[in-house]
């Protein structure tokens, strides 16, 4: 409140006694109120007052300072410093930017401590005359924190003890506010509700000058905004900016204030008016804007507002410093002694900013990203109707840096002078040499409805495209004329971002006549086109008519038409692409599991089921003609009854085994459904469908209970020869090692033959990618026993990307090796052509890069490569390493071959040119290594044409990634899945296309995804959790954190009432990368129906009753919980894999007999052949009867003859293991109990 009374002549206003934990710069502030100069000294001098340093909590007696006698004005204030350790005035000066000369600053000493940061302290003025208190000012240590002090007010009547003006308040040495001469008590001004409303904080390509901070009044009254102040600096003197508003600025009610680092950059990317300019100028803004206000220098800091990208601060104080809204984002912090949980909510360049969406206190969920919400004052955008850019190729096949173009074209009747005209992908005009600017060069004409195509590179463009540019930025042709650069504008490369970018076109004026963005770009506010779905594609304009709306105006081009237009008098109408959205998309039920990958589900039960099952994703049909029909055998109606019944509502997988069939069978699905499987025995009647449709998906069926090695690679080249993915394999003769090397392969597994609810959770716990079963019901079920989090049944293949590049240099024979040499099954490699035509491994188009030479590969021989030394990287964390191979080379191709064969090493190549086809084809056939290689690449014409010379060779697309704009995620996924199954190729999705619908879709239908490089362990386990399962990454020694499986433990277990089964009574191990077999750290599991039969508290097994139950155990472990090099990052998450499932048989004792060897030799009737039946069966009857006729001896001596039947019978294929397992462990218990 204020005050009419006498007030103290002195007052003291501040005391600074926190300086970020150090002494040297505290200080405190004395203030002459009266009329008259004063004098401080010491206690003895000739000096008007004295000072006295107190603790006012505690007995401790006062201290005086010492000082020299100082005379303070009227009216002024006097700083008094605790120079501890003999700093600069200069240096305080810089410390709380302000500007004191040593008449306003005395030091003190004296035997006085530092002021506490943890206990209350004071000052006293006394008067030296009277002896008597004048003042005292002392704070708590609830009113500081680090950097912040206080600030007094006047005492209150009858008191010499000041008030607390302003707590935690920024230090103000040799400044004092109006307010605290004149009241009493805490500044009761109240805050205003004006906040933080958006940022942008990371725009497209680089920041410079496109950084905004928008606030929002928040009231329902105008706000004065004059002093207030706003930047990234928290503490004064930093090295960051703070900005302040002008006098006599306002904020009306629900008003929206935008403040831009560049008001002329703001313009030229948003499209709108911004209200202010911060103050400085640097490379975010080279020049004034006389339209737009410009905010001051707060005098607050030293630098200015850019926000950073990993984390940063805003700040928003009033005119007396208080915090009206503090936003920490991607971070968490305490400022003025509060912990603030930041903005989680990011938008790392993809062209948004972030919003405010409430005002609540948790900043979690206050924020959000979204599209960039513009000032209300636009910048009009006028159609053209003169020039038009009509097509672009931004990510084209091969080296990026010289195939890409951009087309032009006159729209009008008559002749365009392009001199001087504006042209490239610099949107703002600053000078900064991230994107460049072109002019066209006097002379250059564009005639009536003609086009012109614009190339970085004209000998580039003609060698892929077959046509000559008509302008270049890079004299490759001399007949070309050469694009002119702009380096006032713009001087850095003409290149266009895949994550998005503009492209500009304006008059010699400066004027805008045409623009396109595409993604995350920004420019003038315009709407973005969301992209290429695929590498090589361009986008086109279909029409002359300009709505500025890439996505309108522009259609994604497969085959794309440099020169050409697609509309116009010289147009060509027919190269318009035809749109690939399906309107209806099959989103399949599936089973509910924890676990990350689990399986889809196949039933093949027969007969039509009265109500289709509400989670199962696909349904056989086996086609057979009868009667002159097709008719779907198993389930005994028509084929097409069968395919209208599921229309939309499961998949159908056709199984077809006679070649006659093949037409009738497309002929149906032309009018029906293409989303379809179609299974055979033959690989070449899938061949046969996938000619009449190569939408068609294929699948094929092996039969035998075994699966040695030379049988899977046969069955790898002959899907691939049919360019599909999916096997299916009988049950009994997979196991998690033979589906890990199909799955490293990226070959697809199913299983068929699971006939018994342990059959159908064995397969799901090996990790089988798909289940066939005439028991559906059974196989959710099974599903659904995996109940926690972080289940997983297959650890991620991770692939060594260039070899195991972070330990060896990139792409070269070390690197190879060390994959070897730690067990890592899987090496990427790149491949170029050498000069004379040998297929090189270096991923660059340079050997700049990587070696001590210079130049393109194309451009050098064989011998001319192996000279170079390839040990140079541009990753500053491997340069040491890279040194302790000085002799690395280039290798060939058919280097990496010869070890890979020898070694049993899995190759990923990818394709980076071509010409190389047949050589390629050659040197895999050659070294028969087709089941042990796929290609990848962006290009898939090229891969086609390696298949095209030997079809058993495997591909992977590697997609542009992009995501789904304009359509549902699933439509999306269809699409992105049918492009697939078209090419033959499985795929590398871009993060922005590796969707959850994606997966999903793609999981059901066969169709293998890979993760694209992955170098951090978050990141890792991020796409582990999304069950993506084959990961390239720099770091595949990171793979000997997970566990491979845990080994099998026997199928059956036979127990007595009373029994208890503990972990280390089932031995179970864990199979580690190492080799070594290590002690399982879990569990057990009950997972079948119980009825009481048993009961676990997780470490053992107690028997309660006779009856029979399933169960299983499980290892839990951390894989990423400890640091590594590359990524010290500790992963707390806990992850369990499990055991094969066991049968719990629990026996009453009394029922011990061997007549359970009967029954179970009975009970699994139909998994052993009739050779193994007749005996098995035979040799347990009779060792029933010699224990009814207590023959013990004799009964002994057949059990014995059963075993050794059983031996022989497992091994040549006659009986299952599970039916060994069963008859075992009731043969184990009978001799247990007969000794």
């Amino acid at each position: 409140m204020h005050v009419d009374k006498p007030t103290p002549a002195l007052l003291i206003t501040e005391i600074h006694p926190d300086n970020y934990d150090r002494d040297d710069y505290e200080f405190f502030e004395i203030y002459n109120n009266s009329s008259i100069s004063l004098s401080i000294g010491n206690r003895d001098s000739s000096a008007d007052y004295h000072l006295l340093f107190r603790y006012p909590e505690d007995s401790r007696g006062d201290r005086p300072f010492e000082l020299e006698t100082i005379t303070i004005l009227p009216k002024q204030a006097h700083v008094f410093w605790l120079n501890t350790s003999g700093q600069t005035l200069e240096a305080f000066n810089r410390r709380y930017m302000s500007q004191l000369s040593s008449s306003q600053v005395s030091e003190v000493s004296g035997n006085i401590p530092a002021f506490s940061n943890s206990e209350a302290r004071a000052v006293v003025i006394v008067d030296n005359l009277s002896g008597q208190e004048v003042v005292q000012a002392g704070y708590q240590a609830t009113d500081i924190s680090a950097g912040f002090g206080v600030h007094f007010a006047l005492p209150p009547a009858g008191s010499t003890e000041q008030t607390v003006f302003l707590p935690m308040s920024p230090a103000t040495p040799g400044s004092v506010y109006a307010e605290q001469s004149l009241q009493t008590g805490a500044l009761d001004t109240p805050i205003p509700r004006v906040v933080i409303s958006q940022y942008m904080y990371d725009a497209p390509a680089a920041d410079d000058g496109k950084e905004f901070i928008a606030i929002k009044n928040a009231e329902d009254k105008t706000v004065d905004l004059s002093g207030f102040k706003i930047g990234d600096a928290l503490f004064l003197g930093e090295g960051e900016g703070m900005a302040q508003f002008p006098d006599g600025t306002l904020i009306q009610p629900g008003q929206e204030l935008f403040l831009s680092q560049s008001s002329f950059i703001f313009k030229a990317i948003y499209g709108a008016v911004p209200d202010f300019e911060f103050p400085w100028f640097s490379t975010n803004r080279l020049y004034d804007d006389p339209d737009v206000p410009t905010m001051l220098d707060a005098n607050w800091s030293t630098g200015e507002i850019r926000l950073a990208n990993n984390g940063d601060k805003l700040l928003l104080m009033d005119r007396h410093d208080r915090i009206v809204d503090f936003v920490p984002y991607l971070q968490n912090i305490t400022y003025r002694g509060k912990q603030y949980r930041g903005v989680t909510a990011r938008a790392d360049g993809n062209g948004q900013s972030i919003h405010r969406i409430s005002e609540s206190s948790d900043l979690r969920t206050a924020f959000r990203a979204g599209p960039i919400r513009r000032p209300s004052k636009r910048i009009p955008v006028s159609p053209s109707k003169s020039l038009l850019i009509t097509e672009f190729m931004y990510t084209p096949y091969f080296d990026e840096g010289t195939n890409e173009y951009v087309e032009i074209a006159n729209i009008t009747g008559d002749t365009i002078d392009l001199s001087g005209f504006y042209f490239g992908n610099k949107v703002e005009e600053n000078g900064v040499a991230n994107k460049a600017m072109y002019n066209f060069p006097e002379g250059a004409v564009l005639a009536p409805y003609s086009a012109a195509l614009i190339a970085r590179n004209a000998q580039a463009v003609k060698k892929l495209y077959g046509v000559t540019a008509d302008f270049e930025m890079e004299a490759t042709i001399s007949a070309v004329p050469k694009l002119i650069p702009n380096c006032d504008w713009g001087c850095g490369n003409f290149q266009m971002a895949n994550g998005g970018d503009a492209v500009v076109l304006l008059n010699r004026d400066k004027e805008l006549v045409d623009a396109v963005v595409f993604k995350n770009a920004l420019c003038m506010g315009l709407s973005s086109h969301p992209g290429v779905f695929a590498k090589g594609h361009s986008l086109e304009r279909v029409s002359a008519i300009d709505t500025k709306n890439p996505a309108v105006d522009f259609v994604e081009q497969p085959h794309p038409t440099p020169g050409k237009l697609l509309f116009g008098p010289n147009g060509d109408p027919s190269l318009v692409p035809r749109p690939s959205i399906k309107e209806k998309v099959l989103e399949v039920n599936e089973p509910k599991t924890a676990l990350v990958a689990g399986p889809t589900i196949i039933d093949s039960a027969t007969g039509m089921p009265d109500a289709l099952p509400p989670n199962i994703p696909s349904i056989l049909f086996k086609a057979e003609w009868r009667n002159g029909n097709l008719v779907a055998s198993n389930r005994g109606v028509p084929l097409e009854e069968a395919l209208d019944t599921v229309t939309q509502k499961m998949l159908p997988m056709i199984e077809i085994n006679e070649h006659f069939l093949v037409p009738y069978v497309h002929q149906l699905l032309k009018t029906k459904v293409d989303d379809v499987f179609i299974l055979s025995r033959q690989a070449s009647i899938i061949e046969a469908m996938r000619t009449w449709n190569n939408e068609y998906r294929g699948a094929l069926r092996l039969s035998g209970s075994t699966l040695p090695k030379k049988k899977r690679d046969d069955a790898i080249r002959a899907i691939r020869q049919c360019q599909c993915f999916t096997i299916l394999v009988q049950a009994e003769a997979l196991s998690a090692e033979i589906i890990h090397y199909f799955r490293s392969r990226a070959i697809t597994i199913w299983a068929y033959g699971a006939n018994s609810e342990l059959a159908l959770h064995r397969l799901a716990a090996i990790g089988v990618q798909g289940i066939e079963t005439p028991l559906p019901e059974k196989a959710v079920a099974a599903l659904q026993a995996y109940q926690l989090e972080n289940s997983t049944n297959q650890q991620p293949l991770l692939i060594a990307h260039r070899g195991v590049c972070s330990l060896a240099p990139e792409n070269t024979m070390p690197a190879i090796e060390l994959a070897a040499e730690l067990g890592i099954e899987a090496v990427e490699i790149d491949i170029m052509m050498s000069k004379d035509g040998i297929p090189v491994v270096i991923h660059d188009y340079t050997v700049d890069r990587t070696t001590d030479g210079s130049g393109y590969v194309r451009d050098l021989t064989l011998a001319q490569l192996k000279q170079l030394t390839a040990n140079r990287t541009d990753n500053s964390d491997w340069v040491e390493r890279y040194k302790l191979y000085p002799d690395a080379k280039i290798p060939t191709l058919e280097e990496v071959l010869v070890y890979a064969k020898e070694k049993e090493l899995i190759l990923s190549i990818e394709i980076k040119t071509d010409g190389l086809e047949k050589q390629v084809a050659d040197l895999i056939r050659q070294y028969e290594m087709e089941p042990h290689v796929y290609l990848s690449g962006f290009n898939p014409v090229v891969m086609a044409a390696i298949q095209a010379h030997h079809p058993a060779i495997g591909a992977m697309h590697i997609l542009a990634g992009l995501s789904p704009q304009g359509m549902t995620a699933l439509q999306f996924a269809e699409k992105t899945a049918r492009h697939l199954t078209k090419l033959g190729m499985f795929s590398m999705p871009g993060d922005g296309t590796m969707t959850q619908a994606l997966l999903s879709y793609a999981k059901h239908r066969g169709i293998p995804l890979v993760g694209g490089t992955s170098n951090s362990k978050a990141s890792i386990q991020a796409k582990k959790k999304r069950g993506i399962t084959m990961i390239y990454s720099d770091y595949p020694q990171w793979s000997e954190q997970m566990p491979i499986c845990v080994n099998p433990i026997p199928l059956y277990k036979v127990v007595k009432e009373g029994d208890v089964l503990t972990l280390a009574e089932m031995g179970a191990t864990v199979h580690e990368r190492s080799g070594v077999a290590s002690t399982l750290r879990g569990g057990i599991r009950i997972i079948g129906e119980n009825e009481g039969v048993a009961y676990t508290d997780g470490s053992s097994l107690m028997a309660l009753k006779a009856g029979e139950t399933l169960f299983h155990l499980y290892h839990e472990y951390e894989p990423f919980n400890y640091e590594t090099e590359g990524d010290p990052a500790k992963l707390p998450d806990k992850w369990r894999m499990y055991s094969n499932p066991v049968r719990l048989v629990v026996l009453n004792k009394a029922d011990l007999s061997a007549k359970h060897l009967v029954e179970v030799v009975q009970r699994y009737r139909q998994e052993m052949t009739v050779i193994a039946y007749a005996s098995l069966l035979s040799l347990c009857q009779v060792a029933f009867l010699f224990e009814k006729w207590r023959a013990n001896q004799l009964a002994k001596r057949s059990i014995e003859k059963i075993e050794t039947a059983l031996m022989k019978y497992v091994a040549a294929g006659h009986l299952t293991v599970e039916a060994f397992d069963a008859l075992q462990a009731h043969i184990a218990i009978l001799q247990e109990e007969w000794k």
